[in-house]
């Protein structure tokens, strides 16, 4: 059995003890700080995936102005926002006239973002939500059902780094829509996902097999629904289509594209239309 399959087979809250037990004497002798002083979370903590935690916020924001045309007076939306992997580095970029607003469903995020964030950027705000994903936490309402607790056309820009990875179709098509209600006409909203454009990739690839659950999506593990997703990449142009969104760049990821890929999962920018 590998380690993945060894990790997924503990309850959540375990999950989360194991990584803090493992990572606690590193974290005993490494504390790094970006420029403006904000700390670096401790690695025990950090639950949103691989790559060094610095430089790959720092790549996201650099997407975010070549793709979603963002400004340091945006009002940006982070769906997943972890423990402040996007928001540190948008410290150093939105101006007291822009905005940030992050959700996430893991409290140690929410409270340490809150602490750590917050206190130094009045403009940046960190909100816990209740929902259950069996990769993460047993108890909450169900993803299908969600609605964003923002007004409609609100924000400029919305991310979702390694979110849709972890969510079922018939969540994602519930975050679509209220992506589509609260982001401006002519806005746009970045998200990255493991797409697949013929089934021989779902096996042949640089990361690991999913296995096929109908037309529209496969699963790494069936036992552990959202451990990771794969989506049609026709099905996901259909259901980007019907929110009133188009496609306005994707790129190739790693996991299939190899080392030239511009991050290890596939990109698309959607920029809503009406």
């Amino acid at each position: 059995m590998s380690l993945r399959k060894i990790f997924y087979a503990f309850p959540p809250r375990l999950r989360l003890l194991a990584r803090r037990i493992y990572y606690f004497p590193v974290d005993l002798f490494v504390s790094k700080k970006y420029e403006n002083g904000i700390s670096v979370p401790p690695k025990s903590l950090i639950f949103t995936g691989g790559g060094d935690f610095i430089s790959t916020g720092f790549r996201f924001i650099e997407f975010f102005k070549k793709y979603g045309g963002i400004t340091p007076e945006s009002h940006v939306l982070d769906i997943g926002s972890g423990i402040g992997r996007i928001a540190i580095p948008l410290s150093h970029f939105l101006n007291s006239k822009g905005s940030y607003n992050g959700i996430d469903i893991m409290s140690v995020g929410i409270k340490w973002c809150n602490q750590n964030i917050t206190t130094a950027y009045p403009n940046f705000n960190f909100h816990l939500i209740d929902l259950k994903n069996d990769l993460y936490r047993n108890s909450g309402k169900n993803a299908s059902e969600f609605t964003l607790d923002f007004p409609d056309n609100k924000f400029d820009f919305i991310s979702l780094i390694s979110v849709f990875t972890h969510m079922l179709p018939e969540e994602i098509s519930q975050y679509l829509s209220e992506i589509s209600r609260c982001l401006k006409i002519g806005s746009s909203c970045l998200i990255t996902f493991f797409i697949y454009e013929h089934n021989d990739e779902l096996t042949n690839n640089r990361f690991n097999k999913f296995i096929p659950q109908d037309k529209i999506h496969a699963l790494m593990n069936e036992k552990v629904k959202s451990a990771n997703v794969a989506y049609s990449k026709e099905y996901l142009e259909k259901l980007i289509s019907k929110n009133n969104f188009k496609i306005t760049h994707f790129s190739r990821g790693g996991w299939v594209a190899g080392n030239s890929a511009e991050d290890f999962q596939d990109i698309i920018v959607i920029t809503k239309t009406i």
